[in-house]
């Protein structure tokens, strides 16, 4: 899941403009603000990284057999 301005903007009780004046570096944010949502957004992501890990190690070892059965026969994979 992708970080969205508008899910941030929620988060830290600003706008959504505000949100994507900080993250593209524009004038016009207070710079207490600016470094609430570069913060906010570097543990979001560091989160999903860790969210993604976890659940790529939790499928290791994980194999699937397929069998390609024809009326009742096995085929072969050629």
């Amino acid at each position: 899941m992708r970080l969205k301005a508008k899910d941030i903007a929620e988060a830290l009780k600003v706008s959504p403009a505000t949100v994507s004046l900080a993250l593209n570096d524009r004038p016009g944010v207070n710079a207490e603000t600016k470094k609430r949502i570069l913060e906010y957004t570097e543990q979001m992501q560091e989160l999903q990284k860790e969210e993604r890990r976890s659940a790529r190690d939790m499928n290791k070892g994980t194999l699937l057999m397929l069998h390609y059965v024809k009326h009742g026969v096995i085929l072969e994979r050629s």
